[in-house]
This record gives C-alpha cells, sequence and structure tokens, in this order.
C-alpha cells in the first residue's frame, strides 16, 4: 500500500511538472500581443513589407497609457467608451 501511494505520489509529481513545462509557453504568450505591422514599401514589387511584432504585455500597457495620456480628458473617456465597452467609468457623463 506504501509503495503504491508514493508511486502514486511520484506520477502526480511528474504530471504536475509535464504539465509546468507544457503550460509556462503559453502562458508566455498569453502575455503578450502579436500584431503584424507594415515597415516599409517595396517599390518593385508595389506592396508593403510586413512583419510580426510580438509586443510583451508591459510593453502594450506603456503604449495604450502613452496613447491615452496624450489625449485631453473627454477625448480619453471618449475612446474609453467607444473601444472597451464592458468598462465602467464610474464618472457623470
Amino acid at each position: 500500500m506504501q509503495k503504491q501511494l508514493r508511486l502514486l505520489s511520484i506520477t502526480n509529481l511528474l504530471s504536475t511538472k509535464i504539465l509546468d513545462l507544457l503550460i509556462a509557453p503559453l502562458k508566455k504568450v498569453l502575455k503578450s500581443m502579436k500584431i503584424e505591422l507594415p515597415i516599409s514599401w517595396d517599390w518593385h514589387k508595389q506592396e508593403e513589407l510586413e512583419v510580426i511584432v510580438d509586443i510583451p504585455e508591459s510593453k502594450c500597457k506603456e503604449i495604450v497609457l502613452h496613447f491615452l495620456m496624450n489625449k485631453d480628458y473627454h477625448l480619453r473617456r471618449e475612446w474609453l467608451v467607444e473601444n472597451v465597452p464592458e468598462i465602467n467609468l464610474n464618472i457623470p457623463v
């Protein structure tokens, strides 16, 4: 019985470690934003050249804050209401 419990404990530990190894890359992906971004123009092909940019969550926050802080108060509220419909600003309009 004790051998079975030890074996079960080891199996649980291994499965937990395996799950952690599988989940770690997912967590990293979920904490970033991938976007296709045109960075130049190919004059011969007459098309934009794009790259896929993987922006970390911290940079996303920084970019959004910079974008919003460059707006006046009423424009910030307007943008938030239009683009984040689930937001509750808790202020009179």
